[in-house]
């Protein structure tokens, strides 16, 4: 009986450590820090862990700022330009395999970036 108890508490324990990383790693949503290029053209972007981008665009301009991903999939980018103007842009991330697909809000195009290795 002791044993059975025993063997019991084990599983018990071993269920509610793998209920805790599953959800820890689900609450965090997608992973995009590393450097991406932009699918037929020119320009990249890095995400750091720290919560920092850097963006090139194709015609060689750089913008850094902030960024948030949500669980639901939206983003937010909180944009410095180069002249010290502030910009806001939200939308939409999804990310499958190596191809991070954003699309903006207020735009309605589709951007879509290869993780660089």
């Amino acid at each position: 009986m002791f044993q059975s108890r025993h063997v019991i508490g084990w599983i018990f324990i071993f269920v509610v450590i793998s209920f805790s990383f599953l959800t820890a790693s689900c609450s965090r949503g997608i992973d995009v820090t590393g450097r991406w290029q932009e699918i037929g053209a020119q320009a990249t972007l890095v995400f750091r862990a720290d919560g920092s981008f850097t963006a090139v665009d194709n015609q060689g301009m750089r913008v850094s700022g902030r960024y948030q991903l949500y669980e639901d999939g939206r983003v937010r980018f909180d944009i410095t330009h180069p002249d010290g103007s502030l910009e806001t842009v939200r939308g939409n991330a999804d990310l499958s395999a190596d191809v991070l697909t954003f699309t903006p809000g207020d735009s309605g195009g589709i951007e879509r970036y290869r993780r660089m290795h």
